[in-house]
């Protein structure tokens, strides 16, 4: 049909959750793997806030173009644009490190240290990658809210220094520092 009337044909379509079908977005497609075959461009979207990031996964005839974002706004009565806003990766990793976040809340809540392979184990279990695992660790430790603490594997494990992380304890002045800010 394509090559017979010289048209596009576009097709929309629903994708199902992350989890045990991994984050590639032509494996994301509902039914069939058919599906991702058969076209020949597969942009996805994603709704973040008031935009929409697009995400270019498959490309048969050139190389796909890195993720964006674009805003859609209906600025006056009858109109409505579509505007491209910028490259997509810092939304992305924001997205990213806002699940990381909430599952880093949620290990770390005890105050005990924690192994990062254990942390990494735990986040694949609540579908939040290793990616942005690290990253939201950087920036937390970055931020002054966790300590990092490299030790040795326990005795007879292979291997070097282990990354522990938990959340920093609040620090309170001491006594005597209260009370010469008091006096002062």
């Amino acid at each position: 049909l394509i090559r017979e009337f010289g048209c596009t044909f576009l097709f929309a379509d629903h994708q199902r959750k992350p989890g045990h079908f991994g984050t590639s977005l032509d494996l994301l497609l509902r039914g069939s793997s058919e599906k991702a075959a058969f076209v020949d461009t597969l942009l996805s979207l994603q709704r973040k806030e008031d935009a929409l990031i697009v995400e270019h996964s498959k490309s048969r005839y050139d190389e796909a173009v890195p993720a964006f974002v674009v805003s859609i706004e209906d600025r006056e009565p009858g109109t409505t644009t579509v505007a491209y806003t910028g490259e997509a990766e810092a939304l992305k990793q924001q997205a990213r490190q806002e699940a990381a976040r909430e599952f880093l809340g949620t290990a770390l809540r005890n105050g005990e240290w924690i192994a990062r392979k254990e942390l990494i184990e735990q986040a694949k279990e609540a579908e939040v990658s290793e990616k942005a695992v690290d990253e939201t660790l950087k920036a937390m430790e970055a931020e002054g809210r966790l300590e990092r603490d490299n030790r040795k594997p326990p005795e007879g494990s292979r291997g070097g220094k282990a990354a522990y992380y938990r959340w920093k304890p609040i620090s309170s002045p001491s006594h005597d520092q209260e009370t010469e800010t008091e006096t002062e």
